[in-house]
């Protein structure tokens, strides 16, 4: 037993140089094939497709400070077009198939010369004969020497590609849906020379995007889709490439994390440097293109029972504070233990989210005033049911300021009383949307979350009387303060159960349809007892919150060109 303890001890302790290299992130060289490649026939209802805004996109979520950029020689691409262009019908698979079938013979014959590979491994005499040599190979090889020189330090190929952009038209609504994903190659040259292309990932993803002819003021704001914001940069658009426009950012947003999520692509780093049993370093950054509160895994390396070193994940932490590693500066970034353990030595490997978090939760709510006046219930209700469904954008890397939260949030909720006899079919439910800041506080696992938010409320009450098809609408602004227990469950789960207290104001529209008639009473004109309708009260509930890592609509997207901490 002794014997195998200190074996696995020997072993452990050979291994830890390569698994502390391991954790240390190296820069990448990318090339890409194309900005994006379209499916022949995939624009479908669209007239054009806007390249330089997708070239944007694609700059700010997929060429990360982590990479080194460039394009693959345009001369390399001709087979690839001409197959790809064939196809009726493609997949990631099938794309994925085509590069392989089309740019791998053409990069591992140039990169499997042994001239080249001279080259490469810098064995050539000087630097003048290198560049003189390089510009002779390149001319052989139907390159320029430029050419020559980015498919010589492409380390990695991807490619974008569309497989449809739908646009429909519905009653003035427009709608666009992006079908489509990436494809990942990792160039290889091996001890002998043989070069060969490794499939890293072949993945799809859809985002929709919309926009209206005429938007309809809701509590007297109506949406504009005369322009589209990014950051601080506006675009003017009709509202058909709002909706484009729309859908293409929250396509090129899901690529972003699913190439993060490549294991060669992952930011990681050794720690080195505990502070306390829960605050640690890691030596990244700007440099690298790290947040504050971008979540990291923290693992360490262990032997199997075949006697192979692997690793596990012993702990979950997020930066508090980044480094401002551009340039000479040997700064570290601070990070926090939220569960598990930290061990010198360990290694912390990024889990890459969209910073967006998403939740459900369910309640009951009273305090809420319908007066039984109005007559269709036989007593004053007070309570109802609710439901919510809300997203959560994390501002902290705009701000500075740790786990602080954009929110918003929709509500739907079903009052509890009794019908008044005399009307037939009463269905009564409210509707909110409210939105505001709100900010967490860890201790551990654990988290005590505060908010506020402002918003309105819309009641809709519809019943049958005397044959006539009646509705009651009512619309009134409301306040809401909160506090919510904050359990995580797992780094991008959390259980949460919480109380608001909403201060509902005096209804500032009200529209009651009797049969073919319309009445429509607003600000100090709505008569009692409609007057007296009342939001207000006090809310229990409970629910779960997620971490999004793929969401197919544009939610703040404006807001992420500004991240700066």
């Amino acid at each position: 037993m002794l014997k195998r303890i200190v074996l696995i001890t020997l072993v452990v302790t050979l291994c830890l140089p390569l698994f502390a290299q391991q954790g240390k992130y190296e820069r990448k060289s990318i090339s890409a094939v194309e900005s994006v490649w379209l499916q022949r026939g995939a624009l479908q209802g669209v007239n054009k497709f806007d390249y330089a805004f997708f070239d944007k996109m694609v700059k700010h979520y997929i060429e990360l400070d982590r990479f080194d950029y460039n394009y693959l020689p345009k001369g390399l691409l001709a087979k690839f077009r001409d197959k790809a262009n064939s196809k009726d019908y493609i997949t990631a698979d099938i794309i994925a198939d085509i590069m392989s079938e089309t740019l791998g013979p053409q990069i591992q014959a140039i990169l499997g010369d042994p001239a080249i590979q001279e080259l490469r491994a810098g064995n050539l005499r000087d630097e003048s004969f290198s560049q003189t040599f390089a510009g002779s190979k390149a001319k052989e090889m139907g390159l320029t020497e430029t050419e020559l020189e980015r498919l010589m330090n492409s380390a990695y190929i991807y490619l974008p590609f569309l497989k449809s952009m739908k646009m429909e038209e519905e009653n003035g609504n427009i709608t666009v849906t992006i079908t489509g994903g990436i494809v990942w190659y990792q160039v290889l040259v091996d001890g002998n020379g043989k070069v060969s292309m490794k499939l890293l990932k072949a993945v799809e993803t859809y985002a929709i995007g919309s926009s209206e002819r005429n938007p309809k003021a809701v509590m007297g704001i109506k949406a504009d889709y005369s322009h589209f914001d990014f950051g601080n940069e506006r675009f003017k658009t009709t509202t058909e490439e709002y909706a484009q426009y729309d859908a293409m950012q929250a396509w090129t947003k899901n690529l972003s994390v699913k190439t993060k999520e490549i294991d060669d692509f992952k930011l990681s780093a050794q720690i080195n440097n505990i502070l306390s049993g829960s605050e640690f370093k890691l030596n990244l950054g700007f440099k690298e293109g790290v947040h504050l509160d971008d979540g990291f895994f923290i693992t360490d390396a262990y032997e199997d029972k075949n006697g192979e070193i692997k690793t596990k994940k012993i702990g979950f932490g997020r930066i508090t504070k980044t480094a401002d590693n551009r340039g000479d500066s040997i700064e570290n970034s601070d990070a926090k233990l939220y569960y598990g353990k930290v061990t010198e030595g360990s290694v912390a490997f990024e889990h890459s989210r969209l910073g967006i978090d998403s939740w459900v939760k369910i309640g009951y709510q009273t305090g809420m005033v319908i007066p039984e006046e109005i007559g269709l219930y036989k007593e004053e209700v007070n309570e109802q049911i609710v439901a919510n469904i809300g997203f959560g954008y994390n501002l902290a890397p705009i701000i500075g300021v740790s786990q602080t939260f954009l929110d918003m949030e929709l509500g739907y909720g079903l009052p509890l009383g009794e019908n008044n006899p005399y009307n037939d079919d009463i269905l009564a439910y409210t509707l909110s949307a409210y939105g505001g800041i709100s900010k967490k506080f860890w201790l551990g696992r654990n988290s005590l979350q505060l908010g506020v938010m402002g918003g309105y409320d819309r009641m809709a009450m519809t019943w049958a009387y005397l044959d006539l098809d009646n509705k009651l609408t009512i619309n009134a602004w409301g306040v809401k303060g909160g506090a919510d227990y904050t359990y995580m469950v797992n780094q991008d789960l959390q259980f949460t159960l919480g109380a608001d207290f909403k201060l509902g104001m005096t209804p500032t529209g009200v529209t009651l349809e009797i049969g073919d008639y319309s009445y429509d009473w607003s600000g100090g004109g709505i008569p009692e007892p409609y007057s007296d309708i009342n939001f207000s009260g006090m809310i229990l509930r409970a629910g779960f919150s997620y971490s999004l890592g793929e969401l197919p609509i544009n939610l703040f997207g404006w807001l992420d060109p500004l991240k700066k901490y």
